[in-house]
């Protein structure tokens, strides 16, 4: 295993090992990468972000600048791979006071509340999803065929709506199995 620090400055970034423009995520800043290597052949590489101290946190309830933080504690996300990488990242995720809404969870814009995965990654998922099946893509993003399918179920909700079943009135089967 190995760890490494990253400078965020612009003026070393020629000099130095820079990630931030890959992870361009507003309030949170990366500071440190360990990466480990898998039994496969491949990499696992966790990414630690730090809040971002010239910004101040935003409540996950009405989106409006949050007056204090309540308690502080970490989130981990899965991300887009990076060449043959999987990628974890481990954010921090502030509760924060709010005068309208009370307590709640900090808004992070390229997350979706409760989801293992960042929006970037989910959008991937399904759009390889529109030209392979769910298996594949599964086995492709190192997932749970069980996660692709709820993704891709929602990107069909999305797009065509909930099917409408008011009027159904006959069922047919067109074939069947009596063994297989």
């Amino acid at each position: 295993m190995s760890e490494v620090r990253f400078t965020l400055s612009l003026e070393d970034a020629v000099s130095a090992l820079s990630i931030a423009p890959y992870f361009p995520f507003p309030r949170v800043i990366p500071v440190r990468q360990q990466v480990t290597s898998t039994e496969a052949g491949g990499c696992h590489s966790v990414i630690s972000f730090e809040s971002d101290p010239r910004r101040a946190p935003v409540c996950g309830g009405c989106g409006k600048r949050a007056g204090a933080i309540h308690s502080t504690a970490t989130r981990r996300v899965t991300d887009l791979p990076l060449a043959h990488a999987r990628v974890e990242l481990v954010i921090p995720h502030r509760k924060v006071r709010c005068r309208r809404c009370g307590v709640r969870g900090e808004r992070h814009e390229f997350l979706s509340p409760y989801r293992r995965l960042t929006q970037r990654c989910e959008r991937a998922i399904a759009d390889l999803c529109r030209v392979l099946p769910v298996k594949q893509v599964a086995a492709h993003f190192g997932l749970d065929w069980h996660t692709v399918k709820a993704i891709d179920k929602r990107r069909l909700e999305r797009e065509v709506g909930t099917p409408c079943y008011d009027d159904l009135r006959l069922l047919a089967v067109d074939e069947i199995a009596v063994h297989k």
